[in-house]
């Protein structure tokens, strides 16, 4: 994982994997594999029923979490996105 200039994470396509297929072994999600046009398999992942409750089940807490670090780290945070995104434009 990395982070840009815009308080954005990067996530290493190997690193989102990982996280895959453990979420697989719990249960969470399920895929199905395409075969394309040039005999390539591809898998597509969705969440199973279980994924979709453990999500709607832990969602609240998430975005409370993700509300105490807002109010944590302020406004110096806005700012700074705000004049990186002003930066990048010049």
């Amino acid at each position: 994982m990395s982070k840009n200039g815009e308080g954005y994470v990067k996530i290493s396509s190997s690193s989102a994997l990982i996280a895959i297929k453990e979420m697989e072994k719990d249960s969470l999600v399920s895929y199905d594999i395409e075969i394309s046009t040039q005999n390539q398999e591809r898998k597509y992942y969705a969440l199973t029923e279980k994924g979709k409750n453990f999500y709607l089940s832990n969602r609240n807490y998430y975005i409370k979490s993700l509300h105490l670090l807002q109010i944590m780290i302020g406004d110096d945070y806005e700012n700074r996105i705000s004049n990186n995104k002003k930066k990048s434009k010049k």
